[in-house]
């Protein structure tokens, strides 16, 4: 019985301190719209006028919240342009390397038939000598 009074005291001083804070809120917002008016007043715009504002207002958001979608749409398309460049830079690059290394490798071919053509030649030249000292020995 103790317990349960407790618990009603505890709970009744939660909803007078609720009630003592929405009384202070409300208070506040009294003080907010008596502000609100005469800011309105002091700029020289009546109610009628936010009233007829209001729609202007809203179309102008939904406007913003339009843009702001296109905004995004455009990020996105752009993103995937620079997602796409890269990749063609990269296959560029690829490409490049490739026909680098194709060139070299051409040249290194070159090159090695070269060096066999000057190989044959002095192989030649070493033969035709030895022929040469064969047949002036015989005479």
């Amino acid at each position: 019985r103790d317990h349960l009074a407790a618990r009603v005291r505890a709970t009744d001083e939660r909803a007078d301190a609720l009630c003592a804070e929405v009384t202070s809120l409300n208070g506040r917002l009294v003080e907010l719209e008596m502000e609100r008016q005469a800011l309105r007043s002091d700029l020289g715009v009546s109610e009628a006028d936010v009233q007829a504002l209001r729609p202007v207002v809203e179309e102008a958001q939904k406007r913003v919240g339009a843009l702001n979608t296109q905004s995004h749409e455009l990020h996105a398309r752009l993103y995937v342009a620079q997602e796409e460049v890269k990749d063609l830079r990269s296959q560029v690059e690829s490409e490049e390397q490739d026909r680098a290394l194709k060139e070299e490798h051409a040249r290194l071919v070159e090159a090695e038939r070269e060096e066999r053509r000057l190989a044959v030649m002095r192989a030649t030249d070493r033969l035709r000598e030895q022929l040469e000292d064969e047949m002036a020995e015989e005479r």
